[in-house]
């Protein structure tokens, strides 16, 4: 519930990127980006590989939904590939 009551505050959500980059300059990288990934991170994605999206799917199976899985990347990655660029470009 905390994720999506942050997620309605209009400021917050406008200035994320400075929120965060705040965040990592007052409690360091490591500290902000574990904070990030147990609660946005974990609310809105399965996992960051087959092996850590199973349970979920797994889960979602048993109540009779099925999955949707989709890559998504926001940083750029090595020469200058980004987000789907870089899948496709795996495939």
């Amino acid at each position: 519930m905390l994720v999506f009551a942050c997620c309605q505050i209009k400021p917050l959500v406008n200035n994320a990127e400075a929120v965060l980059s705040l965040s990592e300059k007052i409690l360091g990288a490591t500290i902000t980006r574990s904070i990030v990934k147990s609660t946005f991170f974990d609310q809105f994605c399965g996992g960051e590989d087959e092996k850590g999206i199973r349970p979920a799917i797994n889960s979602l199976r048993k109540s009779g939904i099925g999955g949707i899985l989709d890559y998504a990347a926001e940083n750029e990655g090595e020469n200058g590939i980004t987000g789907s660029g870089k899948f496709l470009q795996s495939i």
